[in-house]
């Protein structure tokens, strides 16, 4: 079965230096950590870092976590 990890994007203001941003990248298909990383840098997607596996989501209104 394929996995899936999660994808991160560091971006730094392009007006003034600071402190840098951090976005979701896109999620990628891949066996490993290590294929999910390669691919991403022979595909376009070099500027993203694979950070975790992804797990699934939680479908909530936010009412019913507590």
């Amino acid at each position: 079965m394929m996995k899936y990890w999660t994808t991160i994007i560091k971006a730094e203001p392009w007006d003034k230096p600071g402190p840098y941003f951090c976005f979701a990248g896109p999620l990628i298909a891949a066996e490993t950590m290590e294929e999910a990383q390669k691919y991403c840098e022979e595909n376009g997607l070099g500027y993203c870092k694979v950070d975790a596996e992804y797990v699934g989501e939680i479908n909530s209104t936010g009412t019913d976590l507590f």
